[in-house]
């Protein structure tokens, strides 16, 4: 029976269509034609348009079990060889089917595609057999109905044919050919008139080989059984068989038909074996190992599966690309056609989206392979995702390490500057601590020669009034001579002015002292409310003569609210941004400075009619150690150290500026209260 394109035939039938595609993609091509059915009776349809070599079921089915669907495919179609295919299965129901001829194979869910491929040649083999052995026993009972002389014909036949044949009669060997003999390592003279069944017949099999043969004799089963025989040499042999009842002489005997397949079975067990280690080496593999072929999985170990989250079952007939990283698709394409082409020989690392989502890396290497037959990929692949998060910390160490060398770098320097700053604001804090101490009496004294003066004067002029009102004209006059003359009254006059311009003095020093002390470099602990406009003033004040030199000092004080800050640093950044201004003046021009309030922030701006920053600068300047000035003339710590402070106190400092017309820095520091 052959389908016109010389295909043969394969009816599926299983209740879920998801089974019935993946059996498809496994099978359909050159070799064989799979038709599909959801049920017993949508598959007997099937059978009545053209009836396959081969018909594989499921065991549970809406209608009727597997075993019991089989049995009426053998009794309607006897030639069809019957194969069970499910996980659940009544095993001994299978065992006892299988006993009694009724199926001739069992496989478990989920199957191998490999074994699934062996067994199906095995089963279109076995039936191709059983329809030859069938044509030449039809052939046989034509001959005989030809021909009065029907032992004769037998014998002739017998001894011409490819096969074994014999006929056994009263348990006994009655004709045997040449053939059938040399199975045994016997000649057809030394088996003639021998018990053929326990001659010949293995000891463990001869139960079965009686039960078969009865089933074959009643007209049960037209398929030949396998058996095992010993040799005259006790060697074991496969003997395939087909047995008819006959007229033999005038009496009721058994015609058989028997060929050697021990070479088959020895190819058939070399195979399974070694798909046995095939199977032990994949799934006890520490890697992951998975066939492709036309872009879907057909076989996965539990490595791979576990790698994927997925279960073998869903995976299989899964397209590979569904699982791979979009991102990574293109590259591992072009990688794996690389490695089975032979350009590339190391392997290739790959992306990973689990079933849950998540992404893990694997590391893989692949080769061409034929697999049932047709072409495919075999992969191998390790889950690196451990070594690459590594590999990523690792990464990420090395450039915090690099930063942390340049911030250190950085941090070094400014160290050294903050100690240089520290050691003038100790400088300026001692200075002023031994200013400050004999300011403190000149101040208090300068107060009390003031009271002096004043009680001074008060009883000289009680006095001269009781003089004036006591003594003579000419008394008078004496003492009016010797007051001009000693010049009372101006002495008088130029005391108090005398004093009160010494006590200004005091007060002048007092504040150069205070400006000096704000850049006495501390801590954050000492943040303590304080006036910006104050510390701003105090800079301006020491930068007063630079400023002149270069520019026209523009003031606009705004009205400013206490803030909690270190005014020392917040004034050292003012300095830095101030001389910035000055130094970018190359010739006369103007600096303004202006402070406001904007709702919670104070806002200080300081504008400069200077050379103005390039654009390809502008992202630079607050890096540590940037400067475009010559070398000698600074070290780029300046703007890099304002930036900082601003950015402690949670401000920000904000750059417009436009080569040739100068630069805009605006500070804005939030009002901490």
């Amino acid at each position: 029976m052959e389908n016109q394109n010389n295909r043969a035939k394969i009816v599926v039938v299983d209740d879920e269509p998801q089974v019935l595609d993946s059996v498809r993609r496994v099978l359909d091509g050159d070799f064989y034609e799979v038709l599909t059915a959801t049920s017993a009776a949508e598959a007997f349809l099937l059978m009545e348009r053209s009836p396959a070599e081969v018909i594989i079921a499921d065991y549970r089915m809406p209608e009727m079990n597997g075993v019991q669907f089989l049995k009426e495919i053998l009794r309607k179609w006897p030639d069809t060889v019957r194969i069970i295919l499910s996980g659940y299965a009544d095993i001994q129901s299978v065992i006892d089917a299988i006993n009694d001829g009724q199926i001739h194979k069992f496989i478990t869910k989920p199957w191998d595609n490999r074994e699934l491929h062996i067994t199906i040649a095995n089963a279109v083999e076995r039936y191709e057999m059983s329809r030859k052995n069938k044509q030449l026993m039809g052939d046989l009972e034509k001959l005989v109905d030809k021909h009065k002389d029907a032992e004769r014909l037998y014998k002739n036949l017998a001894e011409k044919s490819f096969a074994g044949i014999y006929v056994v009669q009263d348990g006994l060997f009655k004709l045997i050919n040449d053939k059938a003999a040399s199975y045994a390592g016997y000649t057809a003279v030394e088996l003639l008139g021998k018990p053929a069944h326990s001659m010949l017949v293995h000891p463990d099999d001869r139960e079965s080989h009686a039960r078969q043969a009865r089933e074959m004799l009643k007209g049960n089963s037209e398929n030949p059984y396998g058996f095992r025989i010993l040799t005259k040499d006790g060697q074991i042999r496969w003997i395939m068989e087909t047995l008819v009842s006959i007229q033999y002489e005038g009496r009721p005997a058994i015609l058989g038909n028997s060929m050697d397949v021990t070479a088959l079975k020895e190819t058939e067990q070399k195979l399974e074996d070694s798909e046995d280690r095939y199977r032990l080496l994949t799934e006890k593999s520490l890697a992951g190992i998975y066939v492709i072929q036309d872009g879907r999985f057909c076989y996965v170990n539990h490595k791979a599966a576990a790698y994927t989250e997925y279960d073998r079952d869903e995976l299989i007939g899964m397209s590979s690309r569904s699982l791979v990283h979009p991102e990574d698709w293109d590259k591992l394409t072009r990688q794996t056609r690389e490695m089975l082409t032979g350009e590339r020989t190391d392997p290739y690392e790959f992306r990973l989206v689990t079933k849950n989502g998540r992404v893990r890396w694997l590391m893989e290497s692949s080769v061409s392979v034929t697999y049932g037959g047709r072409r495919a990929v075999l992969a191998n692949c390790m889950d690196i995702t451990p070594q690459k998060q590594m590999e990523e910390r690792l990464v990420s160490i090395l450039n915090q390490l690099e930063k942390a060398y340049e911030d250190l770098a950085s941090v070094q320097v400014k160290i050294i500057q903050q100690q240089k700053m520290a050691s003038i604001g100790q400088l300026s804090a001692g200075i002023a601590h031994e200013i400050n101490n004999p300011m403190g009496f000149i101040s208090g004294n300068l107060g009390v020669l003031e009271t002096y003066a004043r009680n001074i004067e008060a009883i000289i002029n009680i006095q001269r009034n009781a003089l004036s009102r006591s003594s003579t004209p000419e008394r008078l006059k004496d003492l009016e001579a010797d007051w001009k003359r000693l010049k009372i009254d101006r002495i008088f006059g130029d005391i108090h002015k005398l004093i009160q311009e010494s006590i200004t003095g005091a007060e002048r020093i007092k504040k150069i002292v205070a400006d000096l002390m704000r850049f006495s470099i501390s801590d954050e602990a000492e943040r303590k409310p304080d006036d910006i406009n104050a510390g701003l003033a105090s800079v301006l004040s020491i930068l007063k003569n630079d400023i002149a030199k270069k520019a026209t000092l523009r003031e606009d004080w705004g009205q400013l609210p206490l803030t909690r800050c270190n005014i020392g640093q917040v004034s050292q950044a003012f300095m830095a941004i101030l001389k910035n201004a000055v130094q970018s003046i190359s010739s006369r021009g103007e600096i303004r400075v202006a402070t406001r309030q904007e709702n919670d922030h104070i806002v200080v701006s300081i504008s400069d009619t200077g050379l103005g920053i390039p654009d390809d600068l502008k992202d630079r300047i607050f890096e540590p150690f940037f400067t475009t000035r010559e070398v000698g003339q600074g070290m780029g710590l300046g703007l890099s150290t304002a930036y900082d402070v601003i950015k402690k106190h949670n401000g920000e400092i904000i750059l417009e500026t436009e080569v040739g017309k100068g630069s805009t820095f605006t500070i804005r520091m939030p009002v901490v209260r």
